[in-house]
């Protein structure tokens, strides 16, 4: 009897034990692994504007820290506006050539870089690399291209949703567009992962929720039910989060192609949207 207790107690033991180390293991993965996660770069470029028979001008400028990133300009011919686009976390700008055109058709020149470790551009990326990229890319298109805060619309798709939001709460833009965007990086986390202590493990936050409050001009928050890589509530969480004067647009399509699969909507919200601002 004596014996059959020990080696109940010694296996009870040996499971805790094994649980624990796999939790552990499981957990030490994450905060290894978060970076190559959050950002997926890539370094090779797919093609150019040009492979859509638009004009662009190749930029290169320099963040504060001295890191040198690259750029696109993609002027309309008659803009009666300018946004600065921040992409996901994927890829690089070469992969945005839907989005140009998209942008193009509606008479607004776009700007649209990499952040450091992109594409063309230089360094590593980080949380705060990101933010200081996206302040360079705003400098840029104010102190070197001469263009005024009130024509500039700052937007971001996923990831990009993120930096642009942060940037638009540090800037005076015409109005901010956020697509299929999070409310924080640790949330995502906690709904990839919700059995691992998130809160401790994820270094690249993202939170939107808070910086959101930071931004006092127009929004419109853009997001699809149908995406499945960052859920339709944190849309909505974004919207009831932010300022007034605010709009969302529901619509349909996956996280990736959704612009493209309602593209007409898409369009026309975005139409509206910016009309609405003029007339104020």
């Amino acid at each position: 009897m004596d014996f059959l207790v020990f080696f109940v107690t010694r296996l009870v033991a040996i499971v805790v034990f094994l649980a624990v180390a796999i939790y552990i293991m499981m957990a030490l993965r994450i905060l290894y692994i978060h970076p190559y996660l959050v950002y997926m770069p890539r370094r090779k470029m797919e093609g150019t504007p040009s492979r859509a028979k638009l004009e662009y001008r190749e930029i290169f400028f320099k963040t504060k820290d001295g890191v040198i990133l690259n750029a696109w300009f993609i002027p309309a011919e008659e803009p009666w506006a300018t946004a600065l686009h921040c992409h996901g976390n994927s890829g690089n700008i070469s992969d945005r050539i839907d989005t140009i055109k998209i942008y193009h058709n509606m008479g607004i020149s776009l700007f649209i870089f990499d952040y450091r470790g992109y594409g063309k551009s230089k360094g590593s990326p980080s949380e705060k690399g990101t933010y200081k990229d996206a302040e360079a890319a705003w400098n840029y298109l104010v102190e070197e291209m001469g263009t005024e805060p009130g024509d500039i619309i700052i937007s971001g798709h996923s990831l990009g949703g993120a930096v642009a939001t942060y940037l638009a709460g540090k800037v005076a833009p015409k109005a901010l567009i956020v697509e299929g965007s999070f409310t924080s990086m640790t949330e995502m986390g906690k709904l990839y992962y919700p059995y691992l202590p998130i809160r401790l493990l994820v270094r690249h936050r993202y939170n939107s929720m808070n910086n959101l409050k930071k931004v006092h001009c127009p929004v419109l928050i853009i997001h699809s039910p149908d995406d499945r890589v960052v859920p339709f509530f944190m849309g909505k969480s974004l919207y009831y989060a932010a300022n007034p004067p605010k709009r969302f647009l529901e619509i349909h399509g996956s996280h990736n192609d959704a612009i493209l699969d309602s593209r007409e909507a898409y369009t026309r919200e975005i139409n509206e949207f910016i009309a609405g601002i003029n007339n104020n």
